[in-house]
């Protein structure tokens, strides 16, 4: 009696428009129990239309669902290290930070002739290379002289730029030499230009001694072979 019931209810279900699999949850049965009861029932094309937006959307539904733990993992990945990264560099000795800035600088110096000059668009590295000058170099602020190097479509903001390198490096704008524009024959879109600051170019004055101080680690560095 229990089973006919079942079978009743099921094929009202199904008449209804449901899906097999949502009626054997509803009825607590198996799916191959309602598809063998509900096999002569035909369904209308819009009751058809309907379970196939239901299943794309819950598809769809559980794709993004995968797609925000694969996120949350990612993120919890990153903050680990972000941990890991604060706890290494912590307390981390002049030598330390003399071979950090040695290796910057031989990835993105000026290494030919005694001139120090060091270039890129990253304000965090430029901040970083400013402060090593400083601390680790002893070179005094009278000694910088910057160049900034942009596209000639950011004219109308070289106000800005300036001010922006300026207060980066904490040196004075009169240390600024005249900036250059770089003309480009086709036009680079930026998709936040108002934060678009060109490349900046760090020169240090009499700096001889202590170009040759860089080349001779990054020599060391060259020849080191961690093997032994």
């Amino acid at each position: 009696m229990a089973k006919s019931k079942e079978k009743l209810k099921a094929q009202q279900l199904r008449k209804e428009g449901n899906s097999i699999k949502d009626i054997a949850k509803k009825l607590e049965v198996s799916k191959s129990s309602v598809s063998n009861w509900c096999r002569d029932i035909r369904l209308s094309p819009k009751q058809i239309e309907k379970l196939h937006e239901k299943m794309v959307r819950g598809s769809y539904q559980g794709r993004m669902a995968g797609a925000q733990a694969n996120k949350d993992r990612r993120l919890q990945k990153i903050r680990y290290y972000e941990d890991e990264a604060r706890l290494l560099f912590d307390n981390l000795t002049n030598r330390e930070l003399l071979l950090i800035g040695v290796s910057l600088y031989w990835a993105e110096g000026y290494k030919f002739k005694a001139n120090i000059k060091f270039s890129n668009s990253d304000p965090e590295m430029i901040a970083f290379m400013m402060e090593w000058f400083r601390e680790i170099l002893n070179i005094e602020d009278s000694r910088f002289r910057f160049c900034i190097i942009i596209n000639s479509l950011h004219k109308n903001r070289v106000d800005d730029v300036v001010n922006f390198w300026a207060n980066l490096v904490k040196c004075p704008k009169g240390q600024f030499w005249k900036t250059c524009f770089v003309k480009t024959r086709h036009k680079k879109l930026y998709g936040n230009p108002e934060k678009h600051y060109g490349t900046l170019h760090i020169y240090i004055k009499s700096g001889v001694e202590e170009k040759y101080k860089i080349m001779g680690i990054i020599k060391r560095l060259g020849d080191y072979n961690m093997a032994g």
